[in-house]
């Protein structure tokens, strides 16, 4: 990312004077990509691959993990609020789908990692359903887990056979974590 933004700084008209020919040939990214859009790679995020570009506007990430989950206008308890205000918390599980809220706590006791759930169309109502889905990249049975810092790590378009098991596998891959019930705190449930 640190790469990625000295390459545009020294791309851009006003800078490229100074670079020396240093970024000569990148293509200018769009302001709101370069501030918003960039794409996390680590073993913290499933799914952000080497053939994904490094930034792009964050309308064009339709919920790719590696990136900060989009802002969306919800209903919560009759308050206007963003997608960003259910955030940085902790880990969090957005779905629609009972399966992966059976799944959360579950799979939460065994890596023992807290994971709070929040169900759409019950804990909060997006101001446009299909919109919200396009805009996480998940279907009406999808999750998208989402890292304390706000970052998606992982996303199941859909509701897999096994739900339990793809939530652990992903989870534990994202978070490095080993099995530890005696870690394991109650699972939070926003309302």
């Amino acid at each position: 990312m640190a790469w990625g933004r000295l390459e545009q700084t020294f791309a851009r008209p006003d800078y490229a004077k100074y670079g020396g020919g240093f970024a000569e040939g990148v293509a200018v990214l769009d302001d709101s990509a370069m501030e918003f859009g960039q794409l996390y790679r680590s073993s913290a995020v499933l799914g952000a691959g080497p053939e994904l570009p490094a930034a792009a506007r964050p309308d064009q990430w339709a919920g790719q993990p590696g990136t900060r989950a989009p802002h969306w206008w919800l209903e919560k308890a009759g308050d206007r609020v963003s997608t960003l205000d259910l955030l940085e918390r902790g880990w969090l599980l957005m779905t629609e789908e009972q399966r992966w809220l059976d799944a959360a706590p579950k799979v939460g006791a065994a890596l023992g990692i807290a994971v709070a759930t929040a169900q759409v169309g019950v804990d909060f109502a997006p101001d446009d359903l299909p919109g919200f889905r396009a805009a996480f990249g998940i279907g009406s049975s999808g999750a998208s887990l989402i890292r304390p810092d706000g970052f998606i790590a992982w996303r199941s378009v859909d509701v897999p056979a096994d739900p339990t098991r793809a939530l652990h596998d992903a989870l534990a891959a994202v978070s490095s974590a080993t099995r530890a019930p005696s870690l394991a705190l109650p699972p939070a449930r926003l309302h």
